[in-house]
């Protein structure tokens, strides 16, 4: 199931087959094969499974374990079924036979702080979907999947605060949670908290699905550019819908156009990632963060100095507006002192 090399399973079979009952019994519970069950239970530690077969059905079937989660109980009563020896032999990981560093691993340590790996986990086409056409080709929905960076876009924004984010914060903040409502108006997630920083930066979370994020043809990593280009529903429409501060809504890319800094955390069930703007601009390619068995979204920024607005109403003001979106539960966490 893996390759000899690879720290995380310590070169370790597991005692299964297909009519092993106890992964039987979890797999029914999850509407699962075994192998789906073994699948997600090395994935979620961090291990980049290759599995093989020469049937479509199969294939289709072991991409398709993004889609259900282990709890931890059951992780555990699947890591009893190591067996402590290796099914390799004549493999080049000296570093990894007991006795070595490689020893002091267990299967509860974080994947992060596991000897010999890396800070960033190595994204492959296991994590998230494979796309098999050219990304121009890909349908766009709310964005334009074939851009990265618009910087005419950024700078026309940057050119004219004041008739993009009138109300400074306030209206920033709710391009960022309309987002939020739309993901919930479709079915997912519901739950979205903001807070406010004594620096006088937001945050914005929610437990959606997160944004989608895909491998191109070339097996490099992409995500919707919703931060670096305009919204193709509604920067370019007269008829656009208004927010709750009754001004027009023209999507997150205002955000980001307009803030000193932001910072993007994206969750999917396929994998998670974070990445850093300067004024929409990323400053860093995508970074992956260690899986927290959630999905959602959320959208740190600090908005320019002329985008500030210190209010003590700024609490109560929100309250009051996003109560616009009935199918949202929002808190809003006031760390500001005021």
């Amino acid at each position: 199931m893996m390759p000899p090399s690879l720290p995380p399973a310590r070169r370790a079979a597991l005692c299964v087959n297909n009519t092993n009952q106890l992964l039987a019994e979890i797999g029914k519970k999850h509407g699962k094969s075994v192998a789906q069950v073994v699948l997600r239970w090395l994935t979620r530690r961090g291990v980049i499974a290759i599995p093989k077969s020469v049937r479509v059905e199969r294939m289709h079937e072991n991409f398709n374990v993004f889609d259900f989660q282990l709890p931890d109980g059951q992780m555990a009563q699947i890591a009893t079924l190591d067996t402590g020896s290796s099914l390799f032999s004549g493999h080049h990981a000296p570093e990894w036979s007991p006795g070595s560093q490689g020893a002091a691993w267990t299967p509860d340590t974080p994947a992060l702080e596991r000897p010999g790996r890396s800070q960033s986990p190595v994204i492959t086409a296991s994590h998230t979907s494979l796309m098999d056409t050219p990304r121009a080709s890909w349908r766009n929905t709310t964005h334009d999947w074939a851009g990265t960076v618009d910087l005419d876009h950024l700078e026309c924004i940057r050119q004219r605060p004041a008739a993009f984010a009138p109300g400074g914060t306030l209206h920033l903040i709710l391009e960022v949670v309309a987002y939020v409502a739309d993901e919930a108006e479709s079915g997912h997630g519901g739950l979205c908290h903001i807070t406010l920083y004594p620096d006088g930066s937001v945050a914005v979370a929610d437990n959606g699905r997160g944004t989608d994020t895909r491998l191109d043809e070339h097996g490099c990593i992409v995500k919707k550019p919703v931060m670096a280009t305009k919204d193709l529903r509604f920067f370019d429409d007269p008829d656009a819908p208004f927010l709750p501060d009754t001004h027009i809504r023209r999507g997150m890319s205002v955000v980001a156009a307009l803030s000193t800094w932001l910072i993007h955390t994206n969750r999917r069930l396929n994998g998670s990632w974070t990445q850093r703007y300067e004024h929409g601009v990323p400053t860093a390619d995508l970074r992956p963060v260690a899986d927290d068995l959630t999905t959602g979204t959320t959208v740190h920024f600090l908005p320019d100095e002329s985008m500030r607005t210190v209010s003590s109403t700024m609490f109560e003001d929100l309250a009051r507006l996003t109560r616009a979106w009935q199918h949202l539960s929002i808190e809003i966490d006031d760390r500001r002192g005021m």
